[in-house]
Parts: C-alpha cells; sequence; structure tokens
C-alpha cells in the first residue's frame, strides 16, 4: 500500500508543481502570453467546453469511488485496483486543470484562470492520505 499512495502522491504534488511551473513561466515573460487572444470564435468555444468539462468533472471525481464496480473492484483488488483506479481520479482533475492554466495565458481570459483554481481546491479533495487509501480498499491499518 505504502508504494501505491507514494505513486498517487507523486501524481499529485508532480501536478501541482507542473503547474506552478507553467504560471511562473508565463508569468515572468519566459514564454508569450496572450497570443490567442484576438481570436473570439474559439474563445467563447474554448470557455463553453471547459466550463462544461469542469463542471461534470468535479462532482464524477469525487463521487468516482461510490459507483459499485469501482468499488468492489477496490475492495477486492486492493493494491492494483486503487493504483489503476487512484491515478484516473486524479487525471480527471489533474488534465482540466492544466488545460484551463494554459487557456488562460493563451486566451488571457480570467474564466480559465477560476475554472483551474476550482480545480485546483478540488484536489485537495481527493488528497491520498494513508487513511484514506486505507478506507477506499477497506483494509486495515497494520
Amino acid at each position: 500500500m505504502r508504494s501505491v499512495r507514494r505513486m498517487l502522491l507523486y501524481l499529485f504534488w508532480g501536478a501541482c508543481i507542473l503547474s506552478l511551473m507553467l504560471v511562473i513561466a508565463y508569468e515572468s515573460g519566459l514564454l508569450s502570453s496572450g497570443f490567442l487572444a484576438d481570436n473570439v470564435r474559439l474563445d467563447y468555444l474554448s470557455s463553453v467546453i471547459m466550463e462544461l468539462l469542469t463542471l461534470m468533472t468535479i462532482p464524477f471525481a469525487l463521487w468516482f469511488f461510490r459507483l459499485g464496480k469501482i468499488r468492489k473492484n477496490l475492495i477486492e483488488g486492493k493494491e492494483k485496483a486503487l493504483r489503476i483506479w487512484g491515478t484516473l481520479r486524479l487525471l480527471m482533475l489533474i488534465a482540466p486543470m492544466v488545460v484551463n492554466i494554459l487557456y488562460y495565458y493563451w486566451f488571457m481570459n480570467p474564466t480559465f484562470g477560476y475554472l483551474g483554481i476550482i480545480l485546483f481546491i478540488c484536489l485537495f479533495f481527493v488528497y491520498p492520505t494513508w487513511g484514506r487509501c486505507m478506507k477506499e480498499t477497506h483494509t486495515e491499518s497494520q
């Protein structure tokens, strides 16, 4: 269980560090920002898609382990199942967060920034603590 938790922690903190590095690179001027700001149609379409994706992804990711098939798999498969489903749940929040950060700097639209912040906060609701890993796989602590 320790190796699975460690892998999930690496994924969690790796996403946080990647996001921070992107923000630093764009804010320092290392990467060019605002190059798609003139494309109003693409901005609107991207905004609608990311808003819907974010609003659908957050509740699903937080509720994900309550699905019957996944819960059963976590109880029976323990570590292997937690590695697969835990990674998928984290990626459901990380991928749109990184895309929102990129879109924020590409379009300079604050909507993407807010969506990225919301997803960042939601990541802490699935933070892979030792107790959560044990509880989700119904394993007694050793």
